[in-house]
Formats: structure tokens, sequence, C-alpha cells
């Protein structure tokens, strides 16, 4: 068998080499350390998501422009040099001669037009043509388009834009990267980008800079630096602009170090001082001075904006999410809500369960909520103007037991869906979305669940309504009295990724004192949170029946151990005559 001695890593180090010396550039630091990843990836065929922060203007086109103009290259001659080598037949597609396949995707043809022309002035540079021209890799192009470059390997780049409107599915790829990835639409990526990787379990690389709305990439991120604190991989990297400077400098200042040592060994070698020429790996052209380009302009730029704290200069700089008003919920309030031990369940026949229903509007969802309210430790707000030992406020914690997304119409699927699924579960009440189509839709289900005993409350969207819904949903979570299952079943969900994906892109504004939250982007949906908020809002009232002694349930759809039982009204006829 032919196979390439080389460990993974050691191979990887070698075509990195190759690239930069394809490009006739030498890469920072932190240009290297995830054009590393990114090979190993694909060597390795783990199919990851790789993100990446760049401070503007930092050079990661030219990294990505350098890295697929030598990948297309150098990975097919190294799978013909070693056929039996695993981690390279696989960039030679089923064998078939076929090379690499990288895509490049940005949100518009501003951001994809600038990586691509860079790789084709690459490949089309004097200095690649001799390297392709080696006989020991003799390549040449067979095709070079506006948006595509062809090798006779079979190796091809396509650029294209990920516009909302642009259509982008039907290829394969082994790589896919995308530019600018925070301006690109998470669902976009979901459904017709990330599709294209599946054949071969390619690897996404998204790299961009911090931006308002964070959505899908902004997610990524999170997702990897988790996955790193808990002894993963490193798959996120992340470049400020003091990084930046800092490695350039270094760059400039080792050029300038072995230019110097050129010198004075030429000079000694003129002055008879030294008989043999100078070093082989010595600079002998003068060190790039527009590495120290960056540093000047940067100075220059805080001087102009007085400083560092405009919000512009935080996002493309300093890498600085913004968290304004507008951004529902942080990072570390989803988080913080989070049960990394619990699994969400399909039945609990025990404890006060309640439930919210979003109903689905064109191109959403129908999503049920169902959540448990904890009496057990009851939490009390004391009022500062008093004795700060006085409470004026109970709180309890609410902790969702599970979801369930529905689709179709409701003829057909989703009234038995809704029954279904609540049945399984001793709910009191379930508050639903009577907006539009809602008002018949409750009046149904109302009969429905009257064998279920479950008390059915219609809610009408409006201006305050819907404000009154989320202040109370927000200042819950906020508090960390909301909790939901996030144990490792639970994240393979399509259910959690979308209540977290939902949460995430979720944005508030206020019109004048009215409070309106709903997704970042039209495109984008907000089931998940409505459905949550709704069934904590389900929870208001129930909490002021906390003195019932029991929360067993003995029955189908019971309320109460006495619901079929003698010895009193049941829970619910007593709920309701306390409203």
């Amino acid at each position: 068998m032919i196979v390439c001695a080389l460990s993974t890593s050691a191979l990887a180090q070698k075509i990195l080499l190759f690239v930069e010396n394809f490009s006739n550039m030498e890469f920072y630091s932190y240009q290297r350390l995830p054009a590393l990843r990114i090979i190993e990836s694909l060597l390795r065929n783990d199919g990851d998501v790789i993100t990446c922060l760049f401070s503007r203007q930092s050079g990661k086109s030219n990294m990505l422009a350098a890295l697929g103009a030598g990948l297309t290259v150098i990975l097919p001659v190294l799978a013909r040099t070693f056929p039996d080598d695993e981690r390279l037949a696989r960039l030679d597609t089923w064998g078939s001669g076929r090379g690499i396949q990288i895509g490049i995707f940005g949100p518009n043809q501003e951001s994809t037009g600038p990586i691509y022309e860079r790789m084709r002035e690459i490949v089309m540079s004097e200095h690649a043509q001799e390297i392709c021209a080696d006989p020991e890799i003799s390549v040449h192009l067979v095709q070079s388009r506006g948006d595509s470059l062809q090798w006779n390997t079979g190796a091809r780049v396509r650029a294209k834009t990920a516009n909302e409107g642009a259509f982008v599915e039907g290829k394969t790829y082994h790589l896919v990267i995308i530019d600018e990835a925070q301006k690109v639409l998470g669902a976009k990526v979901r459904k017709e980008i990330s599709p294209m990787l599946a054949a071969t379990n390619g690897t996404m690389v998204k790299i961009g800079t911090a931006w308002m709305s964070r959505g899908g990439f902004h997610l990524d991120i999170q997702t990897n630096i988790l996955v790193q604190k808990n002894g993963g991989k490193q798959n996120h990297f992340e470049f400020d602009y003091e990084i930046v400077i800092r490695e350039k400098r270094a760059l400039y200042d080792r050029q300038k170090r072995s230019y110097d040592q050129y010198q004075q060994q030429m000079a000694d070698l003129r002055a008879g001082r030294r008989k043999e020429p100078p070093a082989a790996n010595l600079r002998t052209v003068v060190p790039d001075a527009t590495h120290l380009s960056y540093e000047k302009w940067l100075t220059g730029e805080i001087r102009r904006l007085g400083g560092t704290h405009s919000e512009e200069f935080k996002m493309n700089f300093k890498l600085a999410w913004q968290e304004s008003r507008q951004i529902a919920f942080t990072d570390d309030e989803l988080t913080r809500g989070a049960m990394p031990n619990v699994e969400m369940v399909s039945s609990q026949r025990r404890g006060v369960i309640v439930a919210g229903l979003d109903i689905a509007k064109s191109n959403d969802s129908t999503v049920l909520t169902v959540t448990e309210v904890d009496f057990s430790i009851p939490i009390h707000e004391a009022d500062v103007s008093r004795a700060q030992t006085t409470p004026v406020d109970v709180h309890y914690i609410k902790r969702i037991l599970g979801w369930k997304e529905l689709q179709g119409s409701f003829e057909n699927l989703q009234y038995g869906g809704i029954v279904d699924f609540l049945s399984g579960f001793a709910v009191q009440r379930l508050v639903g979305d009577s907006t539009g189509m809602g008002d018949p839709v409750m009046e149904r289900l109302e009969v429905l669940l009257a064998p279920l005993a479950i008390e059915v409350v219609p809610f009408r969207y409006g201006t305050a309504s819907k404000s009154d819904l989320y202040k109370y949903y927000l200042q819950e979570f906020k508090s960390g009295r909301i909790q939901y299952p996030a144990g490792e079943l639970t994240q393979d969900s399509i259910e959690f990724r979308h209540f977290i994906e939902q949460h995430s892109d979720l944005v508030r504004e206020y019109v004048g004192s009215y409070l309106s939250c709903s997704a970042s982007e039209e495109s984008l949906h907000d089931d998940y949170p409505d459905s949550s908020a709704l069934a904590v809002w389900a929870s208001r009232d129930i909490m002021t029946a906390r003195e019932l002694p029991s929360m067993e349930v003995s029955g189908f759809g019971a309320v109460g151990v006495t619901r079929f039982g003698s010895g009193g009204p049941s829970r619910l006829e007593r709920y309701r005559r306390h409203r």
C-alpha cells in the first residue's frame, strides 16, 4: 500500500507550507492557526463547522484566497501520489479523479468577489504557473470564469452569493467557506448550503466579524467555544485588532532581523571576515513595511473617532457583539437556564403543569411548550422601601419539560398531535394564541381537551397584551426562574436547536411604553419564544394556589388527588372558584 508516512498534523503543516509558497505569501500566526485547522479537518474528514472572527482589514480574504488556490493544486496531486491513503483519497471524490470541490459564499457579490479575484490572481501569477508546470505536479487550469476555476485534475472553486433570493443548491463540496458570515441568514445556510456537504461529510468555515444581529454565525461560535471548554477540539479562532497589530509587527521585526543578518554576513564576506556566503534561510530583500500600515491606519482611526468606544469600532475591530437593548437575551442569560443533566420528556403525571401554544402563521410551525411550576422552593422578593426581610411577592421556578413542533394543517395533523402530546402530562391549563385563525382553533381545542380536564385560555395578541406577555417572560427568564432541559440527547433534537436559535435571534424594541419582541429578520422565526412565553403566562394565576397540599396525580388527565375521588372539589374547581 502506498500511503503518506506523515501524521495528519505533520501532513497539514507540509500542505500549509505549500500553500504559502504557492501564493508567495508568508502567513501571520493568526492566519496560520485557522488555516491549519481547516486543512486538518479536511484530512480527518470530521465534518466540523469552523468559526473565525477577524478584525477588519486584517488579511482574512488573502488567507482564504491563498488557502483555496493552494489546496486545489496540492491535494489532488497528493491523492495521486499516495493512492491508498484514505485521508487524501476522500478528496479525490469516489476515486473518480474529481478533485477537491470548494465553494465560497457571501451575502453579496461584493464579499465573494475580492476573495475569488485574489485567488485567480494567485493561480495566474508567473510564480504559481512555474510551480504548476513542475513535472511532479503537472496541473493546469482548464477553466477560468468570472465565478469558477477548474483544474485538469477536476478540482474546482466556485464563488456564489448567498443572499436571500439567490438559488445556490445543487452542487457537492468538500469545503464551504462563508465570508462575512454575520450577514448571511442562518436559515439560508441550514436549508441550502449545509446539505451540499452531506455527500462528502465536508467542512464548513464561517468567517467574519461581530455584528448587531447574532443569528446562526454567533450561535456556532458559542457552540464551538463551549465544546472547547468541555475538552473538545478548538474550532473557533478570534483575533481582534490588538492581536493583529502585534503579529504584523512581530513578522516585520523577524524579517528585519533576518535581513540585517544577511546584510552583516554579506559585509563580512566582502571584508574577508567570512568565507562562506550568507546562510540560505536569511532574507535577501528589505522587510515589507506594509506590515506596519495596519497599525498606522488604526492609530489615525482611533484618533479620529476619539477613542475605541464607538459601537462601530467595537464590532469591527474589538470583535464585540453588540449587546444592545435590541437583543432580547444575552448568552449568559440563555446559558443560565440550561439544565445539562436533564432530558426533555414526553410524559409526566405529577406536579402542577401548564402549556403554551403558538399557532402557525404562514411559513411557521405550530409549537407547543409544556412547563412545570416548582412550588418546593419559594423565592421571596423583598420590599426595599421597608425592612429588607419583608416579602411582597413570591416567585417559583418554571421548568420546561418538553416541546412539540407540528407542521401541516390543523384539520389533518395538528389537532391530533396536540391532544396526543398533552395527554402524556397532567396539564392544568393551556394558553394559546387566538389571534386571527387562532380563535376557532382554540374553541375546538377546548372541546377536544375537555376530557383531559385542561382549561383552555385564549390569548389575543395586541400591542398592549403582547407587551405584557414578554415583559413577564423576560423578567422571569433574566431572573433565572425559567429552566429548560439541555441533556446530551436533548441537545441533538431539532426542538432544542430551534429553541436556542430562535431565542438567540429574538430582538426587542420599545414603541412608547410598549415592548415588542420578534425575530431579528423576517425570514427567521419566533415560534418557540412565543410558545414558551405563553406557557409561563399560563402559570401566573396558578401560582397563587400554591397552598394546595398534594401534587400527586391519580387517573388519566387528573389535576389533583381529589379529581376522581371524594374529599371536596378538585384542584381545577378550586382554582376556578379562586379566580
